[in-house]
């Protein structure tokens, strides 16, 4: 009985071993679980493909529930307003680090969008950022974008 709980402690450790080994790959199993919800979402008409008039009414969506006062335009502020992913994950100061590189990501996003640099992103500055990044995301030229497109897209580096 007592060799049984000396065993224990190294049961305890093999398992912190194994959930610290883990763990990177359980966030990228929950981040392309993630992708691949969004990802068939915007597939409409679930032919396994999303195709450049699926992405062009998704992005329409996008910018006009971005587009708070129905300007054509947006503002930094309503940009950053909107949150598009799934919110803050957990708490503590790596949920907070995430969460403001996120901001960072996202503002960053905004001055690549903003052309002309004026401080407002168009309804045209955005479609063609949006239409930029399907085409690049689209690897066969094929004018539409498969999940495996689609998470190398957004594949983490």
């Amino acid at each position: 009985m007592s060799r049984i709980k000396s065993n224990y402690p190294i049961l305890g450790i093999g398992v912190a071993i194994l959930a610290i080994t883990a763990a990177p790959a359980l966030g990228q199993g929950m981040m392309q679980e993630r992708m691949s919800q969004r990802f068939a979402t915007m597939d409409e008409n679930g032919d396994g493909v999303m195709s450049s008039a699926e992405h062009e009414m998704h992005t329409g969506d996008m910018f006009a529930a971005m587009d708070a006062d129905d300007s054509n335009t947006l503002t930094k502020e309503e940009f950053m307003s909107l949150s598009m992913g799934p919110g803050p994950q957990g708490s503590g100061p790596m949920a907070a680090k995430r969460q403001n590189m996120m901001k960072a990501k996202k503002a960053s996003k905004f001055s690549a969008m903003d052309v002309d640099k004026n401080g407002v992103v168009t309804k045209a500055e955005f479609d063609a950022f949006s239409t930029a990044k399907f085409n690049s995301a689209d690897t066969n030229s094929d004018g539409s974008i498969d999940l495996s497109e689609f998470l190398n897209k957004h594949a983490k580096p």
